[in-house]
């Protein structure tokens, strides 16, 4: 197995070793995120949903995608215990490629150097992948939850690769669109604080032809995790489906509190 423990070009170098070596590209992602877990209240803004990232990582080539729920037990383990138990038993991997500050294990106490060495006698190699710039600036997703947040579509999808898109699961809301003529669609999202604020026009993919000219990305009442979709003559058999608005385009960004 090549496996990626990062994102953006540690995704393109697995796919590329492994179809060189014959083996099975794989990627590991944590949910929930590990700050969420630590401080759920001064947790960051989440840029895609955990769905939307193995979406991505799909299409990029990745043939297998292990989602490590993140507790307890699992914060607790030393980067030796990580090393043994998660890449050499659990994944069995032969090549690994990690981000320039990659860190792991209890207190993030492991480093690549401790990595490189654990895998002379494990049977794993490590690369190491120099960060992106754009705009001369290194590409994280620090800078890209900054770009949503002030609503600079432009420079997120610069440093994602792609135009901004999340999805969500149609479900019941309010019903006060129908009201004034513009019936909605309310999508449920899994995480609690998005990274996008305002409303923007979209593109939406899952729904055939009807068209979903905009997006309010914002709180809804006491449910931080809907978002209202204007779809005029929405029909109600679009209850739990999944959508994708994508693509979007601000009429009026909010900067988030």
């Amino acid at each position: 197995m090549a496996s990626i423990a990062g994102t953006g070009p540690c995704c393109h170098r697995v796919v590329e070793v492994a179809r060189q070596r014959n083996l099975v590209a794989a990627a590991m992602t944590f949910e929930p995120h590990p700050r969420e877990y630590f401080a759920p209240e001064q947790a960051p803004a989440r840029i895609a949903n955990l769905r939307d990232k193995i979406e991505g990582l799909r299409s990029a080539g990745i043939e297998w995608v292990l989602v490590q729920h993140f507790n307890r037990d699992f914060a607790s383990l030393s980067p030796e215990r990580f090393i043994q138990r998660i890449l050499v038993e659990g994944c069995r991997a032969r090549w690994l490629a990690v981000g320039d500050d990659f860190r792991f294990g209890a207190a993030r106490a492991g480093d690549v150097a401790m990595l490189r060495s654990a895998g002379e006698g494990s049977g794993f190699t490590i690369e190491q992948i120099a960060p992106v710039l754009v705009g001369g600036e290194r590409v994280s997703s620090s800078r890209i939850r900054a770009a949503l947040s002030e609503g600079d579509l432009a420079l997120a999808g610069d440093l994602l690769g792609h135009p901004y898109a999340i999805s969500g699961r149609v479900l019941h809301g309010s019903k006060l669109g129908r009201q004034i003529g513009f019936p909605t669609l309310n999508l449920r999202v899994a995480h609690r604080r998005p990274a996008l604020h305002g409303i923007y026009a979209v593109r939406v993919q899952g729904i055939g032809r009807l068209r979903c000219p905009a997006w309010q990305a914002s709180d809804c009442g006491d449910d931080r995790r809907q978002r209202a979709l204007a779809a005029g003559g929405a029909p109600v058999r679009l209850l739990g489906r999944g959508v994708r608005p994508a693509d979007p385009g601000a009429v009026r960004a909010e900067v988030a509190r």
